[in-house]
């Protein structure tokens, strides 16, 4: 494991963990909205236990193949949430940044 796989790994339980400790944070953050509990729980399931679940899966395995899926889902996730803006002609500029991190997250991943 080397350097750059760290920081990939550490940055996705980081974030996965502020799904898990603080969904109502990571809704505001995000601009969701939930009039009761299931966005919580949705929250911490994917932002929190899918993420959490993959970024240990690749600490754990140390193999390329699963860093090379890690990364593959930050790169899908700034694929989609590109495709989004563009179909729903929707833009806001945080929406832009998560597109950036989330593309830089998953270079810094595969290019490891």
């Amino acid at each position: 494991m080397n350097a750059l796989q760290i920081v990939g790994i550490v940055i996705s339980i980081v974030l996965s963990l502020f799904g898990i400790i603080v969904p109502k944070s990571v809704s505001k953050f995000l601009g969701l909205n939930s009039e009761d509990r299931r966005g919580d729980i949705e929250i911490m399931a994917t932002y929190g236990g899918f993420f959490l679940g993959l970024s240990i899966t690749a600490l754990v395995l140390n193999s390329s193949a699963a860093f090379d899926t890690l990364a593959g889902g930050w790169v899908g996730a700034g694929i989609v949430r590109l495709i989004a803006i563009g179909k729903y002609k929707k833009f806001y500029p945080i929406s832009i940044v998560l597109v950036g991190f989330e593309l830089l997250v998953g270079a810094i991943l595969f290019l490891a």
